[in-house]
């Protein structure tokens, strides 16, 4: 979020914290993240922050339960009343700016609700079948931007499934998939960093001649953030891929991921193959090169390991997702890690 200088931040935070109630991002009795995650996400002091909740607690669009937290309304009407006022308030500017190319008031609202609706993840009743059996089984999803999101679960889970689905490699799925209102490959591409959990590329390659590789085929590629990240790995360069360990090639794959600039991250167990000592350095780099206006989804059966990195937690089971909450209300209301509250509810 770019803030505006000749505004409090406090007042644009509170303006973004309606929008969200508004759009359903925050939905009504839901919990909202806590202060420490939202400065982290805006990138604002906590005391900013604390200062906008307070603001919207005033206005009666949220309100604190002792020990509990702090929850969107439950008001329908007062929530009703803000989203026709928000939207209200965007069609003036959209309008405006719909002058320019020449678009009717009718036409130009049109598209504006159409948007309105649209989320950075929009999945609806998504069942994907292998020989006879439903790997995922009419799932349903939505995500937004400023979250990195674990997608956890064991082996034969979905996982990988749902995404090479978001990815646009599997195309043969039942159900509604959107990504910012289009449908997986094609447009949605430019939005899309996705780290498959094996790397399919001719072994005889150097690691710079995959770099020109990624500089032509992605016009986001960021070849000097690749080879900065190569340097904390450690790894040279020159080296081929079939002289590279295992753990080597899911640094090198993690480092060609992260070096685009992209709104979506989809990492497939990046760091099943590189052993405890690295894992730090790794999830150190995933969290410094993280953009939080985007989302990081990353997909593991190494809980403990990443846990300490998440905003949300998404436990999968035989194509159905069996949770899916924020990894502070996991901690704070069921007192758990996450890795124990996985072993209680799979």
């Amino acid at each position: 979020m770019k803030f505006d200088s000749q505004r409090p931040i406090y007042l644009q935070l509170l303006e973004d914290f309606k929008i969200k109630i508004s759009t359903g991002e925050w939905k009504a009795g839901e919990k909202i993240d806590s202060v420490r995650n939202l400065a982290k996400i805006y990138e604002v002091n906590p005391n900013t922050v604390q200062k906008a909740l307070a603001e919207l607690e005033r206005d009666g669009l949220s309100e604190s339960k002792r020990t509990a937290g702090r929850f969107v309304t439950e008001d329908t009407k007062l929530i009703s009343k803000l989203e026709n006022k928000t939207f209200e308030k965007i069609a003036d500017d959209f309008i405006e700016g719909a002058k320019n190319l020449n678009l009717e008031k009718d036409e130009a609202l049109e598209q504006l609700r159409e948007y309105w609706e649209w989320k950075m993840i929009d999945i609806k009743n998504l069942t994907m079948v292998y020989g006879g059996r439903a790997v995922l089984d009419n799932l349903d999803l939505k995500l937004e931007e400023g979250q990195i999101i674990g997608l956890l679960g064991e082996n034969g889970s979905g996982k990988t499934t749902l995404l090479r689905i978001l990815a646009g490699l599997e195309r043969n799925y039942k159900g509604d998939v959107k990504i910012k209102g289009e449908n997986p490959g094609g447009l949605t591409n430019s939005l899309i960093s996705y780290q498959p959990d094996h790397l399919a590329i001719d072994d005889n390659l150097k690691i710079v001649e995959i770099v020109d590789l990624y500089r032509k085929f992605y016009e986001d590629f960021q070849s000097n953030k690749f080879y900065d990240l190569l340097e904390k790995f450690d790894i040279s360069k020159d080296l081929k891929m079939k002289e590279c360990s295992k753990g080597m090639r899911d640094k090198v794959q993690i480092a060609l991921t992260l070096s685009r600039k992209a709104k979506i991250y989809l990492l497939d167990e990046p760091i099943s193959g590189v052993d405890p000592k690295s894992r730090k350095i790794v999830i150190d780099t995933i969290i410094d090169n993280f953009d939080y206006q985007g989302i990081l989804l990353i997909s593991t059966h190494l809980i403990s390991a990443v846990e300490n990195i998440l905003d949300r937690a998404i436990f999968l089971d035989k194509g159905k997702i069996i949770i899916n909450q924020s990894a502070d209300e996991i901690r704070e209301d069921k007192g758990m890690t996450i890795e124990e509250y996985f072993v209680e509810v799979m």
